[in-house]
Formats: C-alpha cells, structure tokens, sequence
C-alpha cells in the first residue's frame, strides 16, 4: 500500500497487522507492514520493529528506518548508513533514498551523476516508479 493510503487508513492497517503479527510473528514481512502502519500511531513501536528487521536484513526495513533516522532524528550519516545497507540488499527504495541525498549533497561521491545512474538504473529494473521516471525524464541530473 503506497504510504499516502496508508496514512489514510492508519488505524484499520494497524489493527489488521498486528492481528497478522500475532497469528504469525516469525512471518516479517507482517511485522515489516505493522512498523509502517505503527510509523502513524506509535513512531518509538515502529523504530523498534524496523529496527529488529534491519537486524534480520529485511531489505525493505532499512529505507524506512532510514527516512526514521534522517527525517525523525536529524542524523544523516546513520541514514546514509542504512541506505547503503538497503542497496546492497536490493531495495529500490533505499536506492532512490541514496540518489536524493546525492541530491542534497550529503552523500560525497566523486561523479555524483554516475552514482545516482547506478543506483536508479537497478531501481527501476526492480519496479520503482519514481526511478524510472527519473530515468525517463533525464531528472537523474541535477
């Protein structure tokens, strides 16, 4: 569910994903789908799934705790870290996250155009939207 939706459906996602949890709490791609939910109602819960889930290298966790670091935190250099991390597992998300950072001028890169190719180019071979539309608009240059 894009996050935008999930926003809007915040209270029934989190009831029917911890429900899912506690029917199958070894399963993390439920608990990976609570800490997003959580991400609206409870942000120190939803750190601390994601957290657990960066531990079990659940790609998928590692952009949103990420964005949690960067955005909730103020501390870029462990977002970085955790974008990285992502990457290096196949997360599209974390890789998009990388390229607006490179963005930003917070991630040093010596070819920062090369870079952000390499990091959308797999995205978008993994379905990303949003990298693919930077591709296909050129918007990969800043």
């Amino acid at each position: 569910m894009p996050f935008d939706a999930l926003k809007r459906q915040a209270d029934q996602a989190y009831d029917a994903c911890t429900k899912a949890v506690a029917t199958s709490p070894a399963a993390l791609r439920y608990q990976y789908q609570l800490g997003r939910a959580a991400q609206f109602k409870d942000k120190k819960k939803a750190f601390e799934i994601f957290s657990r889930l960066v531990q079990a290298n659940y790609a998928a966790a590692f952009d949103n705790l990420g964005g949690m670091y960067f955005y909730d935190r103020k501390d870029a250099a462990t977002a970085i870290t955790l974008f990285k991390g992502g990457s290096a597992l196949d997360d599209a998300d974390s890789m998009v996250s990388l390229v607006d950072l490179i963005d930003k001028g917070l991630v040093p890169t010596t070819n920062p155009e090369q870079t952000k190719l390499a990091l959308l180019h797999p995205a978008a071979e993994l379905g990303h939207s949003g990298a693919q539309a930077r591709i296909r608009t050129g918007a990969a240059k800043s």
